[in-house]
């Protein structure tokens, strides 16, 4: 009979939350499995959980900042503009989208700016920068 209980037991601890494990694998079979005061033994285990849960040091809430923080690579459209390129990239006459055609260009007005930011910068040869107002 005895394994039977042990059994019984170990299948319902199984299956019951962490909080609630401790408390009935401490308590005492006797005409009921876990123990004939098992409400009232669960009833001090949470209120003993909420306590020690008042008690701890709240976490503080600074944010820590990495050492590594890279700005964005380009500070030329300040003017709330959408759209742009990434730096290096070649447009393509037809289209004004970067040969890459990663990032797409909304406007040939925004096109010619960055067109005219890559020249002052000489990252592009002057002959490449021939876009047509089509």
């Amino acid at each position: 009979m005895h394994d039977e209980t042990a059994i019984r037991r170990s299948l319902i601890v199984a299956n019951v939350n962490n909080a609630t494990k401790d408390t009935l694998r401490k308590t005492a079979t006797d005409e009921f499995l876990f123990g004939s005061k098992l409400s009232e033994n669960l009833k001090a285990a949470k209120l003993i959980e909420q306590s020690a849960g008042e008690l701890k040091v709240p976490k503080s809430s600074s944010t820590k900042s990495t050492k590594n923080f890279k700005p964005p690579l380009s500070t030329h459209n300040k003017q709330g503009q959408t759209g742009g390129v990434e730096r290096g990239e070649i447009f393509n006459n037809s289209t004004c989208k970067p040969q890459t055609g990663i990032t797409e260009v909304r406007s040939p007005e925004i096109a010619q700016q960055w067109l005219q930011v890559f020249l002052q910068e000489e990252l592009l040869p002057e002959e490449t920068l021939s876009l047509s107002a089509d």
